[in-house]
């Protein structure tokens, strides 16, 4: 349910666990009629992913009738805050304080799939969402992961976005130690509870640690761990219609193999600086376009910063 409040922001009632605190708020309906709700309220704006996916498919697809309303939608949303604490504030609604011992985490939302760029570019609130996340971390350290597994791997899904690599580590040592079966099926909590959450949590974590996209954008190894040496992964599909066909790194050396069917430019971006080779030489950075042609792979490789195209 969403209306407006009296300096005309967007509220937003949304349907997450709140098993520690609950709000019972009163509001009239449009014929007048009085009801209650025993629920938290929360004015974050938690839509933002929604309202963007919806105008970039429109964009996409040359359906954008609606796309104007939905910029005046997200311009009414409210601005996230940080709490006394230095954390990006998860309930926004008067009264309300956080909960670090919540095995949710909804205030990180915008950073399971494609980061909201407020919280990426602004560097208070990317600061305050690190501390967010390191405040969760700091209770479930003392429950060798605790509860809920899936609460666990959106906070790593999170610290991966920030690029927090240690953070997302930490996560992924208690995740595979802890929430097996001897028949590999995935639990709830550590030892218990059967719940398949982690089937796909899992692996969606290592993906978003070894590769991440934007549309236009693709980054190699964002948040892999220094104890991670060597690896390879194969098959990750990306934005943009990209195949991230392979991907191998063994130290210093990092080679990528993407592919488009309908072909398109995009940006390829390093763990850190480096100087490229390509497309002008010498050129120091850490990112570049690459041109990919309908149908026809691309291999791109890197040595300690250098890149060079095969």
């Amino acid at each position: 349910m969403t209306w407006e409040d009296d300096a005309g922001l967007w509220l937003r009632r949304v349907f997450v666990s709140r098993a520690d605190t609950v709000t019972v708020v009163s509001i009239k309906n449009l014929s007048g009629k009085k009801f209650d709700f025993n629920i938290a309220l929360d004015r974050r704006p938690l839509v933002f992913r929604g309202y963007f996916d919806r105008g970039f498919a429109a964009t996409v697809l040359g359906d954008t009738a609606n796309i104007e309303k939905w910029k005046d939608m997200l311009s009414a949303m409210p601005p996230y805050e940080i709490n006394s604490d230095g954390a990006l504030r998860e309930w926004l609604w008067p009264g309300l304080e956080d909960n670090y011992s919540h095995r949710h985490a909804s205030h990180l939302y915008a950073f399971f799939d494609m980061a909201d760029s407020d919280l990426m570019t602004d560097s208070e609130l990317r600061e305050g969402s690190r501390i967010a996340v390191e405040k969760r971390m700091e209770v479930r350290r003392n429950e060798d992961g605790g509860i809920m597994a899936f609460g666990l791997v959106q906070l790593a899904m999170a610290a991966a976005a920030l690029g927090e690599s240690e953070q997302a580590w930490e996560a992924v040592k208690w995740l595979s130690l802890n929430y097996w079966s001897p028949s590999l099926v995935t639990t709830h909590d550590p030892g218990h509870i059967f719940n398949l959450d982690l089937s796909g949590g899992f692996p969606a974590l290592i993906i978003k640690m070894l590769a991440y996209s934007e549309p236009g954008k693709v980054f190699l190894l964002p948040a892999k761990p220094v104890e991670w040496k060597h690896g390879s992964v194969e098959g990750l599909l990306l934005r943009g219609g990209i195949n991230l066909e392979r991907l191998e790194w063994r130290g210093d050396s990092i080679n990528a193999v993407l592919a488009s069917e309908t072909g398109c430019i995009t940006e390829v971006n390093l763990p850190g600086e480096g100087r490229m080779l390509f497309p002008e030489p010498g050129r120091a950075g850490k990112s570049f376009p690459v041109i990919l042609k309908a149908g026809k792979p691309v291999k791109v490789s890197f040595i300690n910063g250098v890149s060079r195209r095969d």
